[in-house]
């Protein structure tokens, strides 16, 4: 399993972060995911090598897979799961708990935030990878609430470039 880590080894530069919906635009996650495995293979000649996902449903563990599946190809590519609470997937279906738990296991490094779930304890995981993003990768169809739309807004305030997979799939 992966390393805990001390989050002030996160080397800023060469690290971006996930953010997107539980759910994919038209073209579906196929498209989505083709998107996301492009850009991981641009942003690796340009430096960026640390993948931090917030490991929520969805978006953030289809991007997880797509690191994973890029490090056959880049030795030095590594997954961060930033976990916002200890048993942040106790409540999911059985399959997305084991899709969730072998997305941990293979993780390079893990950083846990919360032994227990608080209000804005996914808000604040999504801070913490701000914190430590030099870009940000986001799956973000245009409703203005939730966690992803908080964390793109956030990430345009502190001058933090985000692509959003979502405007090239459906435009």
């Amino acid at each position: 399993m992966g390393n805990n880590i001390n989050p002030t080894a996160i080397n800023r530069r060469c690290s971006a972060a996930f953010t997107g919906h539980r759910s994919f635009p038209h073209g579906g996650t196929a498209n989505v995911k083709a998107a996301l495995t492009e850009l991981i293979k641009n942003w690796h000649g340009e430096g960026i090598t640390n993948y931090m996902c917030g490991m929520a449903l969805g978006f953030d563990l289809m991007a997880a897979e797509c690191v994973l599946q890029a490090k056959a190809d880049f030795n030095d590519i590594t997954l961060t799961a930033v976990i916002p609470f200890r048993d942040q997937c106790g409540m999911w279906n059985w399959n997305d708990r084991q899709r969730y738990h072998a997305i941990l296991q293979q993780a390079d490094f893990r950083i846990l935030l919360s032994e227990k779930y608080y209000k804005d304890c996914l808000l604040v995981r999504n801070d913490f990878m701000l914190k430590h993003a030099s870009r940000v990768v986001a799956c973000y169809d245009g409703r203005r609430r939730g966690g992803t739309f908080y964390t793109r807004n956030r990430a345009g305030a502190m001058n933090i470039p985000v692509i959003n997979l979502y405007d090239r799939l459906s435009g």
